[in-house]
């Protein structure tokens, strides 16, 4: 029998994996794409990394546009997708190609079903199948709020969005008809450059043509001509699942869910967490309560609370009209640095939470000061 089984093979589930074994805990993942190269551009926060998470690029300058420009005082990365798979590759973990049905419990350890017939028996078993929440037995009252974006990749020398050393984290200056949609244009190396349009959160999504149009588009009018072989990129995920009810199964990475209500990382702070959360098991299982000392970890009171504060952004967000949307980040821009960075970071930083919602409120126009607060408290629907 197993000591831990894993659910999911990304970059959360893999790090949790590697923990676990590094702790000599009996570990095994199973994901339907276990082994296969992680194709989606992974970025976040430099500070917010662990130390020595592996690079393909980090910037020497950050800059975001709103109604007008602003330079962000901290670094961007993008994390090398294949040299971090490496550092977590694991003789002592085993990996089974298969995705992860049910689980059945019973006084001693969970059984989890697989879709080859196959059964895993582990002490403790852990979600981290992103929003599948394939373990979890989650329920969604409504259709979620997702983030939907269409990026190419392009030769570096061939944009003029972005220099070799900055990212540009968000752009909203271009107006499009309908909802509002941005432009995102990092670095992945030293020769290309990720450009995508993105829409931050919609309920419905915005669609995949819609984005590929817009992008096409602005790409036209900075006289950028694609070749026809660029790799493109599509992306779309839930920013607001619901809290799994806690259960025997623990949550972890974009199943937990650790999706940032305003941005949508989730990889850093799962980088971040997977060796605490392997201690806490580890502790757990000698105790005979690895599953409520895993929740506590995952989900500590602080980090509930500051979860449900960016809840209440995104309902800001998804409430504005789309002249309302730049003008909410101009005057989130606007707050001090050190306030933009206690919003976008630390999960369990409620004080911090409290004041940057505040000071973006304070530094908002009347108009739209007015029409925040209202989204705030609930008088008006999103």
């Amino acid at each position: 029998m197993l000591d831990v089984l894993v659910a999911g093979a990304g970059p959360a589930g893999s790090a949790l994996a590697n923990a676990t074994a590094r702790l000599g805990l009996r570990t095994a993942i199973v994901d339907p794409a276990a082994g296969k190269p992680w194709r989606a551009t992974y970025a976040s926060w430099a500070d917010e990394l662990p130390q020595g998470v592996p690079l393909a690029f980090r910037s020497e300058r950050t800059r975001a546009g709103a109604l007008t420009e602003h330079i962000v005082d901290r670094q961007y990365a993008v994390i090398d997708n294949e040299a971090l798979r490496a550092d977590m590759d694991d003789d002592r973990i085993a990996v089974q190609q298969a995705r992860a049905l049910k689980a059945h419990h019973d006084r001693e350890a969970t059984t989890v079903l697989l879709d080859n017939g196959n059964r895993i028996r582990a002490r403790i078993v852990v979600d981290a199948t992103g929003s599948q929440q394939a373990l979890l037995g989650t329920t969604r009252r409504r259709p979620p709020a997702e983030q939907s974006a269409v990026g190419v990749v392009i030769p570096l020398r061939e944009q003029g969005f972005v220099q070799k050393d900055e990212a540009l984290f968000m752009d909203w200056r271009e107006k499009h008809e309908g909802a509002p949609s941005f432009l995102y244009a990092v670095p992945l190396n030293a020769d290309e450059v990720l450009l995508e349009e993105t829409s931050l959160a919609d309920r419905p999504a915005m669609s995949h043509r819609e984005l590929h149009d817009r992008l096409m588009n602005r790409l036209r009018r900075n006289d950028i001509t694609l070749c026809g072989d660029e790799r493109w990129e599509r992306v779309r995920f839930p920013m607001d699942d619901p809290l799994p009810r806690p259960q025997r199964v623990v949550p972890f990475g974009a199943a937990a869910p650790f999706v940032h209500p305003a941005t949508g990382y989730s990889v850093a702070g799962s980088l971040t967490l997977a060796p605490r959360l392997a201690q806490a098991l580890a502790l757990g299982l000698d105790k005979g309560e690895a599953s409520r000392v895993g929740w506590r970890t995952v989900w500590p009171a602080r980090a509930l609370a500051v979860h449900g504060l960016r809840r209440v952004g995104l309902r800001v967000l998804l409430g504005l009209s789309a002249a309302e949307v730049p003008q909410f980040f101009e005057a989130f821009f606007r707050t001090s640095s050190h306030l933009q960075n206690r919003y976008l970071a630390g999960r369990c930083d409620l004080p911090g939470t409290l004041r940057a919602m505040t000071a973006v409120i304070s530094a908002a126009p009347a108009p739209l000061r007015a029409r925040v607060a209202a989204l705030a408290i609930g008088m008006t629907s999103a």
